[in-house]
């Protein structure tokens, strides 16, 4: 099994890194962005609606 930082880009890893608080949150975001495949625009989108609650 690879580590689940090996599967997102460096830019995704750092956005997830710095936009969540908790290990959890950060483990949620990561598994979601290897899930969807998402780009860096469309993680910032969602961090940024997300987190901002």
């Amino acid at each position: 099994m690879t580590p689940l930082v090996t599967q997102i880009s460096w830019m995704n890893h750092l956005l997830i890194m710095l936009g969540c608080k908790t290990d959890d949150e950060r483990e949620f975001y990561i598994l979601l962005c290897i899930k969807e495949n998402y780009s860096k625009r469309q993680l910032e989108m969602i961090l940024k609606h997300w987190i901002d609650r």
